[in-house]
């Protein structure tokens, strides 16, 4: 299938690239209407599956970040790797030594991908873990100041969980600007 994106540029994509996509978001809109439909006092569960390959200590990390979640109307539970998940964290090896990647999340996909050995920092490993899911929920960057990025979310400017560049001792929970950011996707219902 080819989209037009302007009069001299088109987009490709194969079928099976389009319905992994729908999957994947209707995925997410199941638990948002789910979390919509249910009482405020039982937000909908968000299932995460963290692989073995992080170390225990990463491991620890991420389970300490992943209640920041909470601010974004989800109930995160990790579960195991036999157990139905929506979204996997995934142990990335980042060979590329012009890369400063330390994360990164594919549309089409049920996961996000942490370079656990680049990243310098407790705050930094939480912050990224964050920021990917944020990512694989339809957020986009929140840039720090005007003009940092031609792409960033038209919500606002300052620290943001979704900056663009996640620092050594960045914000460890989802700000307001983050929030805007997630009802801009998903509507005022969270």
């Amino acid at each position: 299938i080819t989209f037009a994106m302007t009069s001299s540029t088109t987009l490709s994509l194969g079928v099976e690239t389009i319905i992994t996509y729908m999957r994947r978001w209707l995925a997410v809109v199941m638990v948002l209407v789910m979390g919509c439909l249910a009482p405020r006092r039982h937000p909908p569960t968000l299932r995460i599956q963290i692989e073995s390959r992080f170390s225990s200590y990463e491991h620890r990390q991420f389970l300490e970040a992943l209640p920041a979640l909470r601010t974004l109307g989800f109930n995160p539970v990790e579960v195991q790797q036999d157990q139905t998940h929506d979204v996997v964290i995934r142990y990335w090896d980042n060979l590329d030594p012009h890369s400063k990647l330390i994360g990164l999340t594919t549309w089409d996909t049920d996961y996000v991908q942490i370079a656990s050995a680049r990243v310098a920092s407790e705050p930094q490993l939480r912050a990224i873990v964050l920021h990917e899911l944020g990512h694989w929920l339809g957020m986009n960057h929140v840039c720090l100041f005007p003009g940092e990025r031609p792409t960033c979310s038209t919500v606002g400017y300052g620290v943001a969980i979704m900056n663009p560049e996640i620092t050594l001792d960045h914000v460890q929970v989802y700000t307001n600007l983050d929030i805007l950011e997630f009802r801009r996707v998903w509507g005022r219902r969270r």
